[in-house]
C-alpha cells in the first residue's frame, strides 16, 4: 500500500532532496528544436490515436532546464491533442522574434 503522506514514508526524504536539487539546477543552453522533436516522438501513440498532426518551425536555443522544458512542452502538446474539437487536432509549435520598439 502506498502511504498517503510522503513525508512519513521512506520516499519522503529522497523526494524532497530531488525537489531541492531540481530547483537549484543551473539553466544551460537547450535547443528547442531537439526538445520538440523528442516530445513528438514521446507522443507518437497519442498522435496516432487522435489522428493528430504536430509540426514545428525553426525554434531558438534557450537557457533552461532541459528536463523541465521537455515536461512543459509535452504537457502543452498533449493537452492540445487531448482537448480538441470535432476535427483532428493540428498543433504547430513556432517562435517569432519580438518586435523591437
Amino acid at each position: 500500500m502506498w502511504p498517503i503522506c510522503p513525508q512519513r514514508s521512506s520516499w519522503g526524504r529522497p523526494i524532497r532532496a530531488l525537489n531541492r536539487w531540481v530547483r537549484h539546477r543551473a539553466f544551460e543552453p537547450v535547443d528547442s528544436n531537439e526538445v520538440v522533436d523528442e516530445v513528438i516522438q514521446n507522443l507518437q501513440v497519442t498522435i496516432k490515436e487522435h489522428d493528430a498532426t504536430v509540426t514545428r518551425g525553426e525554434l531558438p536555443t534557450v537557457n533552461a532546464d532541459r528536463t523541465q522544458l521537455v515536461q512543459l512542452v509535452q504537457n502543452l502538446i498533449g493537452n492540445a491533442i487531448k482537448f480538441h474539437g470535432q476535427e483532428p487536432p493540428h498543433v504547430r509549435v513556432s517562435a517569432q522574434e519580438p518586435d523591437e520598439e
